[in-house]
């Protein structure tokens, strides 16, 4: 957790919020959080690593480079980018919705929807569940009615990741689904 609070206090350079307005200078802090939470979630899912240096490698890049932004990469130099929405609202985690600004919209983009339990800087701990993914071409714009404005899809119509086995133990000498495997 203390990597990922560094991580988003070297990101909080201001700039433009998708969903807040007048509160963004009080926010950003907690918001940064909130987005580093989600990608580097995303990572250890990826990789299957619980310290991902590709996480470090994506900040440290994106450091060097504060003012520029990403790109819509959170996963350079690949076309996929986290989206992490901060749960405020005890609600059913299906009916939140990934909220994607024109300015971040790519065609044949791959987003990932990331939510996180409420939190504040000083949090010791966070949850964070990755929702699902979806191609720019399943979002609509207007599709969140309170965003009319962003494109968006509902949770509950995100693709599901499928289930990654991580089998790179070297000691193993029989794959999961019976291949036998030579030991070199």
């Amino acid at each position: 957790m203390e990597l990922v609070k560094v991580m988003a206090r070297e990101a909080c350079v201001g700039g433009k919020s998708a969903v807040r307005s007048s509160d963004r200078a009080r926010m950003i802090g907690v918001d940064q959080l909130c987005g580093q939470l989600g990608v580097y979630a995303f990572y250890r899912m990826w990789t299957g690593r619980p310290y991902p240096h590709e996480y470090l490698l994506s900040r440290y890049f994106a450091n060097m480079y504060k003012t520029v932004g990403d790109g819509g990469s959170d996963v350079p130099p690949a076309n996929i980018d986290v989206k992490t929405s901060c749960m405020r609202v005890k609600k059913d985690p299906w009916s939140y919705y990934m909220l994607v600004d024109e300015r971040e919209f790519y065609p044949s983009w791959i987003y990932v929807q990331c939510l996180v339990n409420e939190i504040k800087e000083d949090a010791k701990e966070a949850y964070v569940d990755i929702m699902g993914w979806a191609e720019s071409k399943m979002l609509v714009r207007g599709g969140c009615p309170i965003f009319p404005q962003k494109y968006a899809i509902q949770c509950d119509g995100l693709n599901p990741f499928p289930q990654i086995r991580w089998m790179w133990r070297p000691e193993r000498t029989r794959r999961p689904y019976g291949d036998e495997v030579r030991d070199t």
